[in-house]
This record gives C-alpha cells, structure tokens and sequence, in this order.
C-alpha cells in the first residue's frame, strides 16, 4: 500500500513539473544611440533581465566587435563601450537562469570612421566647472610677448578682486595695471595684468608665486592679424568669388535656408579684429546694431577701424556678412542671415586685449566668434603652442564654449607644420586655405590640429577706407585670415538651420561635428595634415536629413 502511495505522489510531481515548465527570462536591451563615431563616441547600453520563476539571471553581454562581458547578476545596469573601427555590429544579450532557460535580445549599431572628423569635433576634455585653476609659472619658449607685462591669476581673497587688493608692495617694482573680468554673469576667473621692469618678466613672475600674490603667471603675449604682407598680384574678377562659393557649396546651400526672413533666427557673429567699417555701402545693412568696442592700444569707443588698424577686419567681415542680392560689391556667406559685432584688437593685440574682446562677446550674445589672427614667435610667424597654449585666451575660450559660442580661428600663414594659436585650441575650429580649385594653399600652416579647410586666395570683399577714387572700395587678398569666416559663415548658416529645426542652438561639439562629417574630402583619404577633414561644405551641413547634423 505504501509503495502505490509513493508511486501516485511521483507521478502527480511529474504531472505538476509538466503543468508549469520553466519560464525563460524576460529580457530589455536598449542603448542612447544606434550610429557613432568610431574612437570617439562611447556607446552606452542599458538592460534588465528578470526571472518569472524567481531565478537569479546571469547575463553574457556581447559587443560584437569580440568584446564579452560576463554579468553575474543582470536585473538592471548599463556598460560603455567604444568600438576602435568602423563598421556595423551586432549588441546582443544573452541571459540565462539557473535551469538552463535562456532569453536572447539584439540590437544593430553603426560606428562610422572617425577619420572623417577633426580636432575640434572630439571636444575639449575638460569642463570649466571641472578643469583645475592654473598653477605655477609658463612661459612659451618661442612667443613674442609685451616687454615689462605680466597676466597673473590672484589666490582667493577675502572678497571680490579689485586693484586695492592685489597691490603688491613687498615686490619692489611691480604694480597692478587693470582686471580683466569674465563675462558678465559667469562664474570664472579674474586676472590681474600687471606691469614690471622690461627684462624682468620671469624674475617678476617667481616673485608673484613666491610671496602668494599670485597661483599662476604667463607672459602678456603679443598677436597678430593673419594676412599676407604682400599684395596679390592677379586681378579682381566677380567670377573669382563665385568659383570659391560654388567650391564650398554655398550657391547649392542658399536655397535649404529655412524660414530666411525670421530675424528672430539670425545668429550674431563678433569679429575679433582691426575693427569693422560698418559704414561701408556693403556692410551697413547687416550691422547688429551693437555699437562693439575698442580694445586696442588706441582706445576708442566702438568697433570702427583707422589708418592704424587697417582694412583687415573689414574684409573679414564682408566675407561673412556683406549684404548680398543688392546689385552691389560681394556676397556675403551667410546672404543676409546674420549680423555682426566688431570688437577692436588691433594695433598691438595682446593676451589681456583679446581675453577681453572675447568675454566682451559672450556677454553681448554672440553666437560665433572669428579670430583671424596668431600668437607670434620671435621670427615673426606663429608660434607652436601646443604643449603650453597661452592659459588666459584658453580660459576665455573655455567661458565662450561653455555659453554656447563657436569660435573659428585662422591656421597661420608661413607654411609651417603646426596649426598657430589659438587655432590649435580645443575651443577653436582651426581652418586653412584651398585655392578656387580646392588645392592647399602653399603657406596655409598644416598639422593634426587643423580642422577645416577653406578658400582663402584672392579673396574679395569690403575695404577701408570705404571709398576709393570716389567710388566704394573693394579689395582681394590672400590668407587663412580669409578661409576661416568662409567657415565662420558656414557654422552660423548650420546653427540658424539647427534652431529652425530643433528650435535650440546646437552645442559647439555638434557644430564641428556636422561640418567636419559633411565636409569634402581631399588629399590622402579622411583626415590629413593639410586640409583637415577636408573643404567645408554648407550644402551638405545644411541637408536636414543627415542624422549627423541633425539628430
């Protein structure tokens, strides 16, 4: 009787088992994006796998680039990854429980070459909330600075920083000259550019160090605009800027524009320069209306040029926003899409002068900001700043990225190997010359820092004096003073489509991403020394259906 017992309690577990077979695990896989950049993007997958039984679930996470992750425990979490090539893989998750049931969950993602991206779309590494402040004492081995001038960042007082405060009178013979501030509204640094004996500089600064004036001291480094000294030789020709807009793409981007007369839309470029006629019969008409300044040893009022300063910041500003379809002198890049400020560096730009044109921008809302211009080196041209950029334009770079500004800056003009500064910067978007043919310049300075290329021979556009015989004057030149508004241009043309479309700016990041992927290729396939990620191309940067440039 027992036995039969123990037979009928058998058959019933075995009937039981059959009535509730083990459940396989239920699986989510997702990730924040299905196609990025191959070393630069990291991929981010979150999943969750969770037993109907009560099992634990152990999780087998494969990036299908031949990297597996084993997960002991996978209810929930998330894994980065960054796929070293490109190409298209398959994520899959595998979760099985402890019975040996098992759940099997794919998703497809797209690592696209990131040879075809520069510098500047990798984005600096550090934020201004994270990066450390300076320490320490630099000075560039071969940059020409302001005799008798130092910039110092003060240690914290008990207060605001004011001139009272970083007197120095235990330094004999060293005295505050002014404060350069951040923009308005911003938390960030206040320095202090101070003045010393001629020959004394780095005596000066060890002392600023010493004695705790000061946490970090640099030379006031001098810059200089980036034009060819010599006049070109060949002639002006109307069909000389119409073969250097096709080359970029701009006859074949002027019709994507999006709701072209919403002036709500128009983004604001300052010029950092030799100041801007705006005067001039091209250039009135897109004026932003804000007066600028004069930041230079001449110390005017606004943003007007003089004999002086010259006629470069003119050029450079009819490049990007000349009044265009007025049956007069040049087109502008932007055609009648966006205004302009002049803030005047030039004569004798220094590091205290340029910091403070640039603050001066965030804090009158500029969107884009061009810097024709290069740190000098004793032999006249613009010195390799890599390894020990110039600490105070880097900080106003960075405040200028972190408020949303994308700064566009000129490579250098000797034929050098290495991209000058601030050019070479995170913050910049660093751009050399093609000819109307689209082949590298023979003096557009190259490197692994240049982002972009872009015509600059025999660029024409707005001169000063305004008037010349009686007439409105124009003039050509040749320089990377000249490619990097065409660039300049452009990027205001993509953040205008960007907020029409998405109705906010795009990041600085995203800026140079879309115009380094949308670019033309040249030279050795992808990125090269000599033109970057290659020519920018506004026709592609103005395609709304690239995902890249618009996500």
């Amino acid at each position: 009787m027992y036995r039969n017992a123990g037979a009928l309690l058998l058959l019933l577990a075995v009937a039981l088992v059959g009535c509730n077979p083990n459940k396989p695990p239920a699986v989510q896989l997702s990730a924040n994006k299905t196609q990025l950049y191959a070393g630069i993007e990291e991929l981010q997958v979150q999943f969750s796998a969770t037993d109907p039984d009560g099992s634990v679930v152990e999780c087998t996470l494969n990036f299908g680039d031949g990297t597996v992750e084993q997960i002991v425990s996978c209810a929930l979490g998330s894994r980065t990854h960054t796929y070293s090539q490109a190409g298209t893989y398959t994520v899959s998750l595998i979760a099985k429980d402890d019975d040996g049931a098992m759940t099997r969950k794919s998703l497809s993602v797209r690592a696209l070459n990131s040879s075809q991206t520069c510098y500047a779309a990798l984005g600096p590494q550090a934020t201004l909330q994270s990066a450390p402040a300076p320490q320490g004492l630099a000075f560039a081995e071969d940059a020409v600075f302001v005799p008798g001038q130092l910039l110092a960042l003060p240690m914290n007082p008990a207060g605001p920083v004011t001139l009272q405060r970083v007197q120095t009178p235990q330094i004999e013979g060293v005295r505050p000259l002014r404060l350069i501030e951040p923009p308005e509204g911003s938390d960030g640094f206040t320095w202090v550019l101070y003045e010393t004996a001629p020959g004394q500089e780095e005596a000066a600064a060890k002392e600023l160090l010493r004695s705790g004036a000061a946490r970090y001291v640099q030379p006031n480094y001098f810059y200089r605009q980036l034009t060819l000294t010599v006049p070109p030789n060949d002639s002006f020709y109307a069909s000389d800027q119409s073969a250097q807009f096709k080359l970029v793409g701009l006859e074949a981007a002027w019709p994507l524009v999006r709701s072209e007369t919403d002036d709500t839309l128009d983004p604001i470029v300052a010029i950092i320069d030799s100041g801007v006629a705006r005067t001039h019969e091209d250039l009135s008409a897109n004026w932003s209306g804000i007066t600028g300044k004069d930041f230079s040893s001449e110390g005017g009022t606004d943003g007007q040029p003089t004999s002086s300063s010259g006629a470069h910041g003119t050029l450079v500003a009819s490049i990007v926003a000349a009044t265009t379809h007025n049956s007069k002198g040049v087109a502008g890049v932007t055609y009648n899409t966006t205004t302009y400020i002049s803030y005047k560096v030039f004569p004798d730009a220094t590091s205290d002068v340029l910091a403070q044109a640039i603050n001066r921008a965030v804090t009158d809302g500029a969107n884009v900001i061009n810097l024709s211009l290069c740190i000098l080196n004793g032999s006249g041209t613009c010195a390799n700043m890599y390894d020990n950029p110039d600490t105070v334009i880097e900080t106003a770079l960075q405040h200028a990225y972190s408020a949303g500004l994308v700064a566009v800056a000129a490579s250098g003009n000797f034929g050098d190997a290495w991209v000058g500064y601030p050019a070479s910067s995170p913050y910049t978007i660093a751009v050399g010359s093609v000819n109307a043919s689209g082949s590298h310049s023979s003096f557009s300075n190259s490197g692994t820092r240049l982002d972009l290329a872009a015509p600059g021979e025999n660029m024409t556009g707005a001169d000063y004096p305004i008037t010349s015989g009686g007439n409105p004057a124009y003039a050509s030149r040749n320089g990377t003073s000249f490619s990097a508004p065409v660039v300049t241009g452009v990027a205001a043309l993509y953040m205008r489509q960007y907020q029409a479309i998405k109705g906010n700016p795009p990041s600085p990041k995203q800026v140079a991403k879309c115009l380094c992927t949308t670019a033309q290729d040249k030279g050795n396939p992808g990125f090269d020394v000599d033109y970057g990620a290659g020519i920018v191309r506004a026709n592609g940067a103005l395609d709304t259906s690239n995902p890249i440039c618009y996500p």
